[in-house]
């Protein structure tokens, strides 16, 4: 049955083998993952994870994965109620629904949830003879970047993320709200040296992007004034040789409004994998 609610966990977020296992023992222990029964048969099941969306609102996302008919929806529809009067503490509720799953969209709207983003990943890599009109160099980050990345990267996604309304609008405003916040945000970065890369044209810097241990190509970015030159082909298609280079296959995804990046990435050889809605709900309590 683990494999099964794996697999339906699987239609609305794309597990690579070591994130299956994570997910496997979540659902083997029932951590932060509800089971969905009707009596001693499981239907599906519903995971949750708690978060402060922004200025402490208190948040939490859920995962409902269930079978497709009639009684596992109800009883899904059912388990997501009991679940949000179960904890009146929570001010805003978020799921992730895969497309092809309108039934549990439907599920969700009947409770009140309402559009927010979307999100589509991009996983199928066809090799395409690439070219790019920059030479640039490129070199791990260093320290001293720290605050130049972020300041840079913070910029580049506030008009998405007010279009969206995902806050801060200014993701910097939350990494660096405090000292210490600030401190642990830059030892998360800094972990990542060997897989994060800064971009310069002539010694102008000009973007950079991170590599996940999967091959998931992550946070690239081009600086505002450099941005409609091309540079953002020439930083992926680095990136994507050097995924190549560790025999893994590119992986990419990007919110749906960002138009300008799917094209881009399209025309980088990517094909779209899964076609994923964000939904959310704020509570009166």
């Amino acid at each position: 049955m683990i494999e099964k609610l794996l697999e339906l966990v699987q239609e609305h977020v794309i597990l690579n083998e070591e994130e299956r296992q994570v997910w496997r023992k979540r659902i083997e222990t029932e951590d932060r993952f509800i089971l969905i029964k009707d009596q001693e048969t499981i239907l599906g099941g519903l995971s949750y994870e708690f978060w402060t969306y922004h200025e402490d609102v208190l948040s939490c996302s859920i995962l409902c994965a269930c079978e497709k008919d009639e009684k596992a929806l109800l009883k899904c529809r059912e388990a997501i109620h009991h679940f949000i009067q179960s904890h009146p503490e929570i001010q805003m509720f978020s799921s992730r629904v895969c497309d092809t799953r309108q039934d549990i969209h439907k599920v969700y709207d009947a409770l009140g949830f309402k559009a927010w983003y979307d999100y589509m990943t991009m996983l199928e890599y066809e090799p395409i003879e690439l070219t790019s009109p920059h030479q640039l160099s490129v070199r791990n980050i260093e320290a001293e970047d720290f605050e130049m990345v972020f300041k840079h990267m913070g910029e580049c996604f506030v008009w998405m993320r007010e279009t969206v309304d995902i806050k801060p609008f200014n993701v910097v405003d939350k990494l660096w709200a405090s000292e210490d916040k600030k401190q642990a945000s830059f030892d998360e970065w800094i972990k990542e040296k060997e897989n994060t890369f800064v971009y310069f044209d002539q010694g102008e810097f000009i973007g950079s992007g991170l590599i996940l241990e999967n091959g998931d190509i992550d946070d690239v970015f081009v600086v505002i004034k450099h941005q409609g030159k091309g540079y953002g082909k020439a930083i992926i298609i680095d990136l994507i040789e050097r995924v190549k280079a560790r025999g893994q296959s590119p992986m990419i995804g990007y919110v749906g409004v960002n138009e300008r990046a799917g094209r881009l990435y399209h025309n980088c050889g990517f094909k779209l994998t899964q076609h994923a809605h964000y939904i959310r709900m704020f509570t009166k309590r």
